[in-house]
């Protein structure tokens, strides 16, 4: 534990100042003291960068001591055979007769079934959903009630329904009103089946049932599956950072320019981290607010969608800000509770919003910056009052104003103690992808606080690894105070 004794405390600072006397280093306030490291991009590189786009996902860059670079996609995968059109439908004449298509997951891991479609083609009326495991055991069973035509979906996250492998999804007739189900005849997979019981598919040839199915990955580090994608690219030029991200299959893609570590990345990846500044404080010593600010310099270079007609899409240009306290309710990440992170969006796709919302795994504050315009060759200087998102995301994220009934989307309790506790892990830039591409080029990207708390000034100086005060140490932290841009990057693991 660090030793935050007021004698300790105020043996460090004399310590500092005599030492800021000795080698002419002023305490004085000459500016911000700069969180993460490296902003500039002004740093050798052996990165090669050749046009069009890569297509494996070892290729893209990992980063350096400062920033990690990588891209991802993550999402829900989504099983069916159908193309979405039903060229008739079905309904059995014998009793506790059953129509299934079988499935098999993307990889060979566990995943969550989080909801099941049938397509009913006329008659709408009830019946059984029944899911089985490649043994055909039942998984679920249980009854649904479809009141129109069309598709018709079973939420089913709140059940723990897990799948590896093959598995099945059947509709089993009970009553005497029976829902005619959609059949598909173009091009069928050879999937489907029927019969009484429990027929094991397939032993249909002819049709594909609009039966489909929703899996989500479940992972032992991030509670969502996560994904590499092809189709992404990262440089440095040697003084800018360019990222381009492609998506087609209908998932989030990211790809991100990252420091710090709220999400245990270290335990993952362990060969591949990058600067991990000490977590810094929203109060300081006096419970006052911190001045936070981000600087960013930003050139939105291209963009464009690639959904088909009907197919849904998303471009999104942000800094995403990652903060927590322990204040506020646990998940299994590195600090063991749920995290605010703040969207703080340079640019969005047409038809897309910023809307705050809450899931298993963070409070999601978005705000709209004014659009970040395409310009090849000028980059836009943009200031961030990053102290005054937080205090919004935390007392005023969770009201949906644009709502003619304002409602609340998320709330925080115990603000004021949240508030005391609350530090900024991860800082990262980002583009965020579904069925459409993205470039951009950033430089100048900084987050700059004020003077370090007390206890932050013990980390800094390192005290804790063998409980004696070291000149070296002390220096290091008197010359960050009095230096506006850091001399040398922080250490790993502060």
């Amino acid at each position: 534990m660090l030793r935050k004794t007021v004698s300790g405390i105020m043996l460090t600072l004399l310590l500092i100042s005599m030492l800021a006397l000795a080698f002419d280093v002023s305490l004085a306030w000459r500016g911000h003291w700069i969180w993460n490291t490296g902003g500039s991009f002004e740093m050798p590189t052996s990165w090669e960068y050749s046009e069009g786009l890569i297509e494996e996902y070892e290729n893209i860059p990992w980063g350096d001591d400062y920033w990690g670079l990588h891209a991802y996609s993550w999402g829900d995968d989504k099983l069916y055979y159908d193309d979405g059109t039903a060229e008739d439908g079905y309904a059995p004449t014998l009793d506790l007769y059953t129509y299934a298509v079988h499935f098999q997951t993307p990889e060979n891991t566990i995943y969550k079934v989080v909801d099941v479609k049938y397509y009913i083609y006329s008659d709408p009326a009830s019946f059984y959903v029944d899911i089985r495991d490649e043994s055909l055991q039942p998984l679920y069973y249980e009854v649904a009630n479809p009141l129109e035509e069309g598709w018709f979906t079973i939420n089913l996250s709140s059940e723990q329904i897990f799948v590896e492998g093959d598995f099945y999804v059947a509709l089993k007739y009970i009553t005497l009103e029976r829902p005619k189900l959609g059949a598909d005849y173009d091009d069928p997979d050879g999937e489907s089946g029927e019969g009484v019981g429990f027929p094991a598919p397939p032993n249909i040839s002819s049709l594909d049932w609009m039966i489909r199915a929703t899996l989500r990955r479940m992972d032992p580090v991030f509670p969502v599956g996560y994904y590499y994608f092809a189709l992404s690219d990262s440089m440095l030029d040697g003084h800018s950072l360019v990222m381009e991200g492609h998506e087609t299959e209908g998932k989030w893609g990211t790809v991100t320019c990252v420091q710090g570590d709220v999400w245990n990345w270290k335990n993952i990846f362990p060969e591949k981290m990058w600067n991990e500044p000490i977590p810094i404080s929203y109060l300081d010593d006096e419970q006052e607010f911190k001045d936070l600010i981000i600087e960013i310099d930003v050139r939105r270079l291209y963009n464009g969608s690639l959904a088909e007609p009907g197919e849904d899409d998303r471009i999104m240009y942000a800094i995403d800000v990652w903060l927590s306290s322990p204040e506020l309710p646990l998940i299994p990440n590195k600090t063991q509770t749920k995290p605010l992170v703040l969207d703080i969006i340079f640019y969005l796709g047409e038809d897309d919003k910023a809307e705050s919302f809450v899931d298993d795994y963070g409070y999601h504050y978005q705000v709209k910056l004014p659009e970040c315009p395409i310009e090849s060759h000028v980059d836009t200087s943009i200031t961030i009052p990053l102290t005054a998102y937080i205090y919004n995301a935390l007392r005023e994220g969770y009201i949906n104003w644009a709502d003619p009934e304002p409602r609340p989307i998320y709330y925080i309790e115990n603000v004021d103690r949240v508030e005391e506790t609350l530090r900024l892990y991860q800082l990262e830039f980002l583009l965020e992808v579904q069925r459409a591409y993205a470039a951009c080029a950033i430089d100048n990207f900084y987050l700059r606080t004020s003077c370090p708390t007390d206890v932050e000034s013990l980390w800094l100086a390192d005290l804790n690894k063998d409980g004696r005060i070291r000149v070296d140490d002390v220096l290091f932290v008197a010359l960050q105070w009095g230096n506006e841009v850091p001399p040398v990057p922080l250490p790993h693991g502060y």
